[in-house]
């Protein structure tokens, strides 16, 4: 089954590393801020079950548990 608007993007060290430094805009730590930077790059929603993360994810990310995300998914796919 083919999603047309669901884009997974791998995470290799470097731009893990490069992604660490951005403890300014990020509130968050380790690779939870990673992860965050990442959605940012790509304009990706945070998909997650961390409430850490749904709750101090940046302005810049929209964060949604996975129930959620599932119910965009297939209203997009209409």
């Amino acid at each position: 089954m083919a999603f047309p608007c669901l884009s997974l993007q791998s995470l290799d060290e470097r731009m893990a590393r490069r992604r660490a430094d951005h403890r300014h805009t990020i509130p968050i730590a380790g690779r939870r801020r990673v992860v965050c930077r990442g959605c940012v790059k790509y304009g990706a929603r945070l998909v997650t079950l961390d409430a850490e993360q749904l709750e101090r994810a940046p302005a810049l990310v929209e964060a949604c548990k996975p129930d959620v995300a599932t119910r965009l998914l297939k209203a997009t796919l209409r």
